[in-house]
């Protein structure tokens, strides 16, 4: 790392403090215990060629019951772990034992460890001896026969837990340590409750048994539309030349894996079951004379081929369900329609269609301001323009390349994806889902793994979320942006990418010059990105200053936690710096509600991802969900009307509030004054918000004014636009803030 003379690392390798556990090793054991009086460590250390009676043998070399405990569990743990690790560190604490582990990431979560052939007689019974009743005799496909551990897991996600599983065996057997004694990190069942929907609700209306499938279904159901789709040229006026996901659920970063929904029953559930998330791809046709050079003429031809497409599906996909879905607001330059396809194995799709020339359009509009001939169609107006053009570009440049720099990265670092599903949780469960983009946090965890620092990559998705959140606690955004080679060139097979030199100056450069601008606090930059703002438009200054005081309160609770030698547990509570319930169980996931200036409450029942939230009720499902009530009734996909309601919130007023909310199933609404419109400035035209004279030496000054009573009549205006989707019925409370 020092090597490299592009990048000042001295601070990073020697000045920052890299002793913690809890971002030093991918997993952490505590015992808060003392060992037991009948457990005679002696009888299990093999002694026969010791030269001094065993006992004065063992009280000479380990002064102490821990040394002792170190010195017989040590070998016995690496021999178990056998190539699942790089690391292991065993050091006596002042009320027990603490075990770091360093995993090797493509080892460390494998089911089946195959153990020594029947006919090695003294290393099967070795074998036996090390995992007692763990061990079984197996015959493989290859027709030989050994001694093997297998690790049964009832969904994919727990594999993570199977190191774990192995010191807690081995303790128990070699050392007499119940499982109540061990305080672990990673293996920690709540980490995984937090990104996975309860079974109750789970039962309610996905398909028997997909959660043992893990994002299988959703991958198989795309390559079988994929697969569709590039069949059916013949019958469609235009070929397909390419199809591109561009989505979270197909590259293993969606928070909650989209399990596959019964059709059969999501009609009949309650509401706050039957939000069904939809993934969604682009697709390309050739280009041909038939395609007009006019943009609203291109949207005509998009319409017409999405019905011909739809019409396809449904004849080769016997049940499945297509119909056009039309953006709420529009131009009539832009693309505003997609193809919404339901497969009736319970998994849906949304596609729109990407022509190349679209943007050569676009750029001409911008550029001229008069038609190229005489017979041509006016041009569009630029403010009609320049919205489309940002459009298209995220839709069908950006959008795409960010899937394709990203999805490799899950093959190639296994934790990656439940990293980034815990990042991305905490994000949300702190009300900061309308503040960030999902692509600005899958960046973050990004730089995590391609830029560890001293450190290796993280080998297990816990130490991945608390490095990610460590860098959020640390980074001076003000000065310092954050460099992600996501399609940097490996070095020597290292896996390593390094950010090239050239392009680190110029991305350094444009920073330092960058206009002081609220609306643009980080800058993370890519090969693809140098500017560093492409996906981190909405985190202003206040949003930034927000998240590293939380990612600050989170890690010194963790560190806090194992100081004090009370176990590593995420159930740990934030007293101190939040002011949150201490019986909460997922309080590092809990974010406090006594800075907003406004709290919306919302009846959980109308919220359809409700079991997606961090502690949900389950009475607003059990009991009501009926197996055999079977409906003809058609399923709405990806309708949340909540989370439409609040981003409309936004975009009406987002001159004067901050508006945070939890898109997974939150049921309150912050609201925030903007602290920035409070500074006095001259009066204009079209501020976009209420004001009054501030008084003071400046003539013509004004300053921010809301009333109470002038903003649950604009609310109230608000809520009113949503009732077109669904007739609801909403039980909201309106609360003021402690400030």
């Amino acid at each position: 790392m020092l090597e490299d003379s592009s990048v000042d690392s001295f601070s990073e390798v020697f000045l920052r403090d890299q002793t913690l556990p809890i971002g030093v090793f991918d997993d952490f054991f505590q015992y808060a215990i003392s060992l037991p009086e009948d457990v005679k460590l002696t009888d299990r250390i093999d002694t026969a060629d010791a030269k001094m009676p065993e006992e004065l043998l063992s009280r000479s070399e380990h002064l102490n019951e821990s040394d002792r405990l170190i010195a017989h569990i040590s070998p016995i743990l690496r021999k178990a772990f056998t190539d699942r690790i790089h690391l292991i560190h065993l050091a006596p604490s002042t009320s027990g034992l603490t075990i770091g582990v360093i995993y090797n990431s493509s080892q460390a979560t494998r089911i089946l460890d195959v153990g020594p052939a029947t006919n090695k007689i003294a290393e099967v019974e070795a074998f036996r001896k090390l995992w007692g009743d763990k061990a079984e005799l197996r015959r493989f496909k290859d027709g030989s026969i050994a001694e093997s551990i297998v690790w049964d897991i009832a969904r994919p996600e727990e594999a993570s837990r199977i190191p774990g599983r192995i010191v807690h065996h081995i303790l128990k057997r070699h050392a007499g340590l119940s499982e109540v004694d061990i305080k672990s990190l990673s293996s920690d069942q709540a980490w995984s409750n937090v990104i996975q929907i309860p079974q109750s609700a789970r039962e309610g209306v996905a398909v028997n048994g997909s959660e043992k499938l893990g994002f299988r279904p959703i991958m198989e159901s795309y390559d079988e539309l994929y697969k569709l789709l590039k069949d059916i040229d013949d019958e469609l006026p235009l070929a397909i030349l390419n199809v591109s996901p561009v989505t979270e659920m197909l590259r293993y970063s969606a928070p909650f894996i989209p399990h596959p929904i019964d059709l059969d029953r999501i009609a009949s559930s309650p509401a706050c079951l039957q939000h069904i998330p939809t993934a969604k791809i682009t697709v390309q046709f050739e280009s041909s004379p038939r395609w007009p050079d006019d943009l609203s003429a291109i949207q005509k031809v998009k319409l017409a081929l999405f019905e011909k497409l739809g019409f396809l599906i449904e004849s080769k996909l016997r049940g499945s369900k297509a119909r056009m879905v039309f953006d709420s607001s529009y131009s009539e330059i832009e693309d505003h329609v997609s193809l919404e396809v339901l497969l009736p194995k319970g998994v849906a799709f949304n596609m729109r269609i990407f022509y190349e020339k679209e943007k050569t359009l676009l750029e001409r509009a911008l550029e001229d301001t008069k038609p190229v001939f005489g017979t041509a169609l006016p041009t569009p107006p630029r403010k009609l323009v320049l919205p489309t053009m940002e459009k298209h570009m995220y839709r069908f440049i950006h959008a795409p390349k960010h899937h394709h720099g990203l999805a490799p990265l899950h093959h190639r670092y296994p934790s990656l994806s439940t990293a980034t599903r815990l990042v991305k949780r905490w994000f949300a469960a702190h009300m900061l889902s309308l503040c960030i983009s999902t692509e600005a946090i899958e960046l973050l965890v990004a730089a995590t793994y391609l830029d560890p620092g001293p450190l290796s990559a993280p080998a297990s998705g816990t130490t991945g979320f608390i490095r990610t959140i460590q860098k959020l606690a640390n980074w001076e955004w003000r000065s310092d942006p954050i460099l992600v080679p996501l399609f940097g060139d490996q070095e020597g097979g290292t896996l390593k990418p390094k950010f090239d030199v050239e392009l680190r100056k110029i991305v350094v450069e444009a920073f330092e010059k960058r206009p002081e601008t609220s609306e643009r606090a980080w800058c993370i930059a890519t090969e693809d990105d140098l500017e560093g703002y492409r996906w981190t438009k909405g985190v202003s200054r206040v949003i930034a200053g927000r998240i590293g005081v939380l990612a600050r309160a989170t890690v010194k609770a963790l560190e806090d936690s194992v100081t004090l030698a009370q176990g590593v547990n995420i159930t740990v509570s934030l007293i101190p710096y939040f002011g949150e319930n201490a019986a909460n169980d997922q309080s590092l996931f809990t974010t406090p509600l006594s800075d907003y200036d406004v709290l919306l409450h919302l009846n959980p029942s109308i919220i359809s991802t409700y079991a997606q939230s961090i502690s949900p009720d389950h009475t607003q499902w059990d009991g009501k969900t009926f197996r055999n009530l079977v409906t003809k009734e058609q399923a709405n996909v990806d309708f949340n009307p909540v989370y439409t309601f609040v981003k409309d919130i936004q975009e009406r007023y987002h001159e004067t509030v901050l508006v945070f909310y939890d898109k997974h199933g939150g049921s309150v609404v912050g609201l925030l004054w903007n602290p920035e419109k409070e500074q006095p400035r001259a009066l204009k035209a079209f501020l976009g918000y209420s004001t009054k004279p501030a008084g003071g030496e400046v003539s013509f000054s004004w300053g921010f004014m809301w009333t109470e009573a002038d903003f649950r009549l604009r609310w109230f205006l608000s809520i009113r636009m949503l009732f077109w989707a669904r007739s609801l019925d909403w039980v909201v409370e309106l609360s003021r803030g402690s400030n």
